[in-house]
């Protein structure tokens, strides 16, 4: 009854506040696919070249990590070889496509990344805002499906667009350092996912513990990463059924922390889509509940996967974080036409 109230809740909410926004997702879309044809206008021949592939170009689709382009290379058009009208049409097509706090944590990505440079010395020349790739496949258009890609070391956006749906799994976000001051304002990066992540956790009474703590467990490795061969969600953890209503709404703000990374009108419909399948999800949480310790939880359901994971301390805080959200429903735009 708890969760069939909360999901009414819920599904009010964004049938509302997607009336009060006034876009459909033709319209976002159609900005989508302007902003791509006015980054193709300033770019060179050989730029057009490399930045355009083969929407079938299975191996570019994957060719995505959280790992420095020293280890993965990446391919695409490359940011340090860009002016500033070029870059500014690449950030121009993220920003069309992303919410206002997905860009901003690809700009604080970016930034940390130079901060990692100036930390680690001039042996470590790849660790640099110039080494981020974008790259587009197929056509961009309002009606075929295609692709844009953009990442670098700890980042990975793929949006795949297919008329009025956008799906931007897989995609990675994070960094190091994870504190850090920029334009004289503080940054946390992913303290949205973090912050609600321990609210939850440390909500959960005794029996919701022993089943959603991972307690004889470290900090699990990334299961459902680039290299995952199977992303079939697992059955782990604490149900959504088995939480109280305070502890699913919690859970909610949770994932959407992480889907809201999309635009507001594609986001909105992609938690419709997951609130339709609560009674089917998992929470875990891996490692110690004490704030700032190593730890990570996943979020998984029939249409959504999220992994969080933390490493390393400093300042009372992580030094290293990430965030992966997934759909094995629609992975790469398979059930809109992406594959």
């Amino acid at each position: 009854m708890i969760l069939r109230l909360v999901i009414l809740f819920f599904s009010l909410f964004i049938s509302i506040s997607s009336v009060t926004f006034g876009k459909s997702g033709e319209d976002v879309t159609d900005e989508i696919v302007n902003s791509a044809h006015e980054l193709l206008k300033v770019l060179s021949k050989e730029q057009l070249e490399e930045v355009k592939f083969s929407f079938d170009d299975d191996a570019q689709r994957r060719r995505w990590s959280n790992l420095p382009i020293s280890m993965v290379p990446r391919k695409g058009i490359r940011m340090g070889d860009l002016n500033d009208v070029q870059k500014k049409a690449v950030m121009g097509v993220l920003s069309s496509t992303l919410s206002v706090r997905g860009l901003q944590q690809v700009e604080d990505n970016m930034y940390s990344e130079k901060l990692l440079r100036l930390k680690s010395g001039a042996n470590h020349r790849h660790y640099s805002e110039d080494e981020y790739y974008f790259s587009i496949l197929g056509e961009p258009s309002s009606t075929e499906p295609w692709m844009w890609q953009y990442g670098g070391h700890h980042l990975a956006m793929n949006a795949t667009v297919a008329g009025a749906k956008v799906t931007m799994s897989p995609s990675f976000t994070g960094g190091n350092p994870v504190d850090f001051e920029r334009d004289g304002k503080k940054v946390r990066q992913l303290a949205g996912d973090e912050d609600l992540s321990y609210k939850l956790v440390m909500s959960l009474n005794a029996e919701q513990r022993g089943k959603a703590v991972m307690l004889g467990k470290k900090r699990a490795n990334v299961a459902f990463g680039p290299k995952a061969k199977d992303i079939t969600p697992k059955k782990e953890g604490i149900l959504a059924s088995e939480l109280d209503e305070r502890q699913i709404s919690v859970l909610l703000e949770l994932i959407e922390e992480r889907v809201g990374i999309l635009n507001e009108v594609h986001s909105k419909v992609r938690m419709g889509e997951i609130i339709g399948e609560l009674d089917q999800t998992y929470f875990v949480w891996f490692g110690d509940t004490e704030r700032g310790c190593t730890s990570n939880y996943r979020i998984q359901g029939p249409s959504v996967i999220i992994e969080y994971f933390a490493q390393g301390k400093g300042n009372g805080g992580h030094m290293h974080t990430h965030a992966m959200y997934r759909d094995p429903s629609n992975d790469y735009g398979g059930m809109i036409g992406g594959e």
